[in-house]
């Protein structure tokens, strides 16, 4: 009889680990636990918001580790043929503007002035810039695919349990379950905690030794802006833009929103509960410069509505490698975390090596940069984000 799972968190790390089983093994009993009932609206601009909720996510395969090259291959491999993942994928290319120099994502060909300005007539460019055009990277509508993955999930057997996680179940040393905090009671043969920034608090609540466990929480700050419907015409099929060590605009979603990420990530607080309000002035400066790059790129555009302002939160390993493994010392109980502000693209495939994990299989590659007090990989993954400041946050108690 195939064994049961628990997952809690259902995020995409937690959503792509209770798909994947449940495909794997069609008869085994697959429970995924969250606190947020289905079909709840993404939270707005003054609450924290974990990565995997947003409008938009950008899926590219530039990494220095072949490794991970080669895992987001295969994840674009899937965005593009896959369903439910194809209907929400955008290929819509790049451009990257940045000095002669200098610049780490320069991959691409050259683009001449005279064809970005066909689609960003407006633009700003100083004088010792070059533009690369990459026409690989796409991007996906990420909450609306997170929410049809989970859809998917239930419509093949997983049971969606809407509740908060409280504490684990334990026999003798070994993790059988959950119990959430109206005191109801899940068992399983495995439990996965895919709960992200909360993972580490939440074993320590439930009096598991979290020190391998080796993330801190990291914010960047994101800003849309609404378009109206002409503008929504001539900016629907652009190319994402590239800011080295700055950030991205991605193009308009199908409601008109165009997303800007602020590439220079920071220290967050410390996050101890599932959702925390935060004061979020909007003249922060940290929202600032999500807004001067819109208006560098669009300046025609700084009469269009704010859509939202948010801090998006994601745990940071030492070196961006995430956290697959189990949790030794403690039989049945794993962990599957550290996005590292680059997991996302991995929706369709993480889960397969979170199961390969479970039954003892995962590469042995993947163990050394994935397994708890492994020896991680020797430089950053994604080095363009890593945080280099703190935030001045505060936190209404």
């Amino acid at each position: 009889m195939a064994k049961s799972l628990i997952v809690v968190g259902a995020g995409v790390f937690g959503v792509s680990s209770a798909l994947a089983w449940r495909r794997r093994y069609p008869d085994a009993s697959v429970t995924l636990i969250d606190p947020k009932p289905l079909n709840d609206k993404n939270p707005d601009g003054n609450w924290i918001v974990p990565t995997s909720e947003d409008t938009g996510k950008i899926i590219r395969t530039a990494y220095a580790s072949s490794s991970y090259t080669e895992l987001a291959k295969e994840a674009i491999e899937m965005w593009e043929v896959e369903e439910p993942y194809l209907k929400y994928w955008r290929k819509s290319g790049w451009v990257v503007p940045e000095k002669i120099e200098a610049g780490s994502l320069n991959k691409g060909t050259d683009m001449s002035r005279e064809r970005f300005f066909e689609v960003f007539p407006n633009a700003l460019l100083e004088d010792d810039e070059v533009l690369k055009e990459d026409k690989s990277p796409g991007w996906v509508e990420a909450s609306a695919a997170l929410a049809e993955t989970i859809q998917t999930a239930i419509r093949e057997g997983v049971n969606y349990v809407p509740g908060e996680a409280a504490g684990l179940l334990w026999n003798v040393g070994t993790c059988i379950g959950v119990k959430l905090g109206d005191g109801t009671e899940f068992t399983a043969d495995f439990v996965v905690l895919a709960m992200g920034c909360w993972t580490k608090d939440f074993l320590q609540q439930a009096g598991v030794t979290s020190h391998g466990v080796n993330f801190e929480v990291a914010g960047i700050t994101v800003v849309g802006i609404q378009l109206n419907e002409r503008e929504y015409e001539q900016y629907k099929d652009m190319p994402m833009i590239a800011i080295p060590e700055k950030g991205e605009i991605l193009p308009p979603t199908r409601d008109g929103v165009i997303k800007t990420n602020n590439a220079i990530s920071f220290h967050a607080p410390d996050l101890s509960s599932r959702k925390i309000p935060l004061i979020l002035p909007d003249n922060h400066p940290y929202f600032e410069e999500n807004i001067a790059m819109l208006a560098r790129f669009f300046p025609g555009l700084q009469h269009a509505p704010i859509a939202f302002r948010r801090y998006c939160f994601d745990a940071f390993t030492p070196k961006q490698d995430f956290i697959i493994s189990a949790l030794p010392g403690y039989e049945g109980l794993h962990v599957a975390t550290g996005g590292s502000f680059h997991g996302w693209k991995f929706l369709p495939n993480i889960g397969n090596y979170v199961a390969d994990m479970l039954e003892g299989k995962l590469a042995a590659d993947w163990v050394d940069k994935w397994a708890i007090g492994a020896k991680m990989s020797a430089e950053f993954i994604h080095p363009d984000i890593i945080p280099k400041r703190s935030a001045d946050l505060t936190i209404q108690e």
